[in-house]
């Protein structure tokens, strides 16, 4: 894997820990690579970043990545966004959906390296008194769900513009994140370190189906979910206090592993896509770490090595379940020097990354 080390905005990765970065005068929220039509595809040359703490000069934007020497990112196109953009996500390789902090959600399109605008749901989450945000979405095919800062959720279908199903009061606090789990079911985050996951098939919208809690003491917020690619009953989570959990949703209630990761609250914590084996993590302390399980998963499959196919696959599961494997087996490097402002977005694809934050 390839993983950059800089300590400037935005990174593209390089071969071994290197890479550049590029400054771009505005304190960067979200950061996503433009998928690939071919799926199979590991490599990328186009982001998308979106701004906040800007005013009426927050935008959504288009980069290429640049070969060879120079800056590493060229802009290609922008556009102009009401209110900080809270959470951005694709829906194809095309389009993509982003939530603001006045209450809207958006979808744009990018097409021949520009952007357009092709729809707004504006004050989608309204508080008593005022607009509540659009702290985060998820995507599954053509379906969206905004989580709000008054505690509702609403899932969206992109193609026909109509809303399918909305949780007026599916939290009574600020609801952080919302993650598909699969496409019928969605699971939302809140700021008392509580989860509940959601069946999109059921005429139920004021009870979940199951209800998580990171403690049976305290309430530390959940600020970020991130859902193992081919074990959907795989969950990390970040956390305000800094640490970084993982669930069974199978049969647990309570996270199985809890690793202190960071000093400070968690801003993105992701699955590599085709390596879940490993994960990464960044920071509103300005730090980025790069887990790695790996040795973990060696260690099982030869646990696993005298038992057939069938049996080992029954019993082998994600080795972010092995809770006392990790407190010894885990690799985490940093993976560049801390930054004085936080980093507020990672994202990986293939063998390189990106990362954003305040700086």
């Amino acid at each position: 894997m390839r993983i950059p080390e800089s300590s400037t905005t935005l990174m593209e990765g390089g071969t071994g820990v290197s890479g550049k970065g590029v400054f771009v005068c505005k304190k960067i929220n979200c950061i996503r690579w433009k998928p690939r039509k071919d799926t199979s595809s590991l490599d990328g040359n186009l982001f998308v970043t979106g701004s906040w703490d800007d005013g009426p000069s927050n935008e959504v934007a288009l980069w290429k990545v640049n070969e060879g020497e120079g800056e590493s990112a060229s802009l290609l196109a922008s556009l102009p966004h009401s209110g900080d953009i809270n959470a951005l996500e694709f829906l194809n390789s095309e389009t993509f959906v982003t939530g603001s902090s006045d209450g809207c959600v958006h979808l744009f399109r990018i097409h021949n390296q520009d952007l357009s605008l092709l729809n707004s749901w504006n004050g989608l989450h309204n508080g008593c008194y005022r607009a509540s945000g659009s702290n985060s979405v998820s995507c599954s095919g053509e379906i969206f769900a905004s989580a709000g800062e008054e505690g509702k959720v609403v899932v969206i279908n992109a193609r026909t513009k109509q809303s399918i199903k909305t949780y007026e009061q599916a939290d009574s606090c600020s609801l952080s994140a919302v993650h598909f789990v699969k496409h019928d079911e969605i699971l939302t985050a809140n700021m008392r370190g509580q989860m509940k996951l959601w069946d999109l098939r059921s005429s139920e919208t004021s009870s979940p189906s199951t209800t998580f809690f990171s403690s049976n003491t305290d309430q530390v917020g959940i600020t970020c979910v991130s859902r193992h690619p081919t074990q959907s009953h795989v969950i990390c989570t970040g956390a305000q206090d800094g640490k970084i959990a993982f669930w069974d949703f199978r049969k647990e209630r309570y996270p199985v592993t809890i690793l202190n990761a960071h000093k400070s609250a968690v801003s993105e914590v992701q699955f590599h896509l085709q390596s879940p084996d490993h994960i990464f993590s960044c920071s509103q302390n300005g730090d980025i770490w790069h887990w790695d399980a790996s040795a973990v998963t060696r260690a099982n499959l030869i646990s696993f090595g005298n038992m057939n196919d069938d049996e080992a696959q029954k019993g082998f599961s994600s080795p972010w379940l092995s809770s006392e494997a990790i407190k010894h087996r885990v690799e985490a490097t940093s993976l560049m020097s801390k930054q004085y402002l936080p980093i507020n977005a990672l994202d990986t694809l293939g063998s390189s990354i990106l990362f954003a934050g305040d700086n």
